[in-house]
């Protein structure tokens, strides 16, 4: 089935920003601020719910612990490539839900 804009809102919601954690929601506005001068219009996901999927992936992959070296190690690696201006294509991807954040 096809992601809309719509659904995809619905499906993040329960994922609301902030968690009421001071690393989590950090990690959460990076990723926001590295999307958001990317979005267009169309795209499935807005830069804060693409970035509170993102992180919320990493926070239930890596034991809800947010102060695992792994946990900081990869939110330190998918912010550097969201920021890589010679990446552009991540972040279109991501935004368009060609891949799930």
């Amino acid at each position: 089935s096809e992601v809309t804009a719509a659904s995809a809102a619905r499906a993040v919601r329960k994922y609301r920003h902030p968690t009421h954690n001071a690393a989590r929601d950090m990690i959460r506005e990076k990723m926001c601020e590295a999307l958001a001068p990317h979005v267009q219009p169309g795209d499935k996901y807005s830069a804060l719910d693409a970035a509170i999927a993102i992180e919320h992936s990493m926070h239930r992959f890596f034991g809800k612990d947010e102060n695992n070296p792994r946990y900081k190690g990869r939110a330190r690696s998918i912010l550097f490539n969201l920021r890589d201006t010679k990446n552009p294509d991540l972040r279109r991807r991501i935004l368009q839900g060609i891949i799930q954040p």
